[in-house]
């Protein structure tokens, strides 16, 4: 595999009268390493995930969407390239500097935890952060972007068998496949698709302790 750098060097300089192409990517890309999960232990870094999820931008651009100066931009992509989740796809000259612009690697990351309950809850605990954070800036925005009727949520509970776990596993990854395969509406929303399927034996014991168990069968 090349380096960044050797990667970087090949791509050319667009004129200015040349629009940043659309990048074709691969449908996933498998994320299984300790310093992938770190690069998104970031909320920012997890917010540049998600702004580029729309289009290539840059260094400059990104900074100014989340409120961050262009330098720690450049920090946080600089640990997200390295992780493998995105990449330099084009470059284009701006007042005597060169732009970089950055496209994730792949449209959907997939992520498979070592055998470690620690790291695969600590992870589901950073994401439910960040949805946390973008929730409530939702929340505080003006009304008429708040549109509070299309957000769909809720945190059920069912007693089944380790194979009907992995049905529904099976079904919510066929769901997310399809959300992320939709053709981009240029005129649309921006949608968020929030997901965590897990084993919730700690809450039942917690539960029988306090003699509060009551299951929904």
């Amino acid at each position: 595999m090349a380096s960044i750098d050797e990667n970087d060097n090949t791509i050319p300089i667009l004129p200015a009268d040349v629009p940043v192409p659309e990048p074709e990517l691969p449908d996933t890309l498998v994320v299984n390493t300790l310093e992938q999960f770190h690069a998104l232990s970031d909320s920012t870094r997890y917010s540049i995930i998600g702004l580029l999820n729309q289009k290539p931008q840059t260094a400059k651009q990104i900074a100014t969407a989340i409120h961050i100066s262009t330098g720690s931009a450049g920090h946080h992509l600089q640990v997200l390239e390295t992780a493998g989740y995105i990449k330099v796809i084009a470059k284009r000259q701006v007042k005597g500097i060169i732009a970089k612009y950055y496209s994730r690697t792949a449209k959907t990351f997939v992520f498979e935890f070592p055998n470690s309950p620690e790291i695969s809850a600590s992870f589901a605990a950073d994401i439910l952060a960040q949805a946390k954070r973008e929730l409530t800036r939702m929340k505080n925005a003006a009304p008429a972007i708040q549109k509070l009727n299309s957000i769909s949520s809720g945190f059920p509970h069912s007693r089944i068998s380790p194979e009907r776990a992995q049905y529904y596993v099976k079904k919510i990854n066929e769901l997310l496949d399809e959300f992320t395969h939709e053709p981009s509406d240029e005129n649309g929303e921006l949608f968020g698709f929030l997901y965590i399927f897990f084993p919730a034996g700690y809450q039942e014991s917690m539960k029988k302790e306090t003699g509060e168990l009551n299951d929904n069968k």
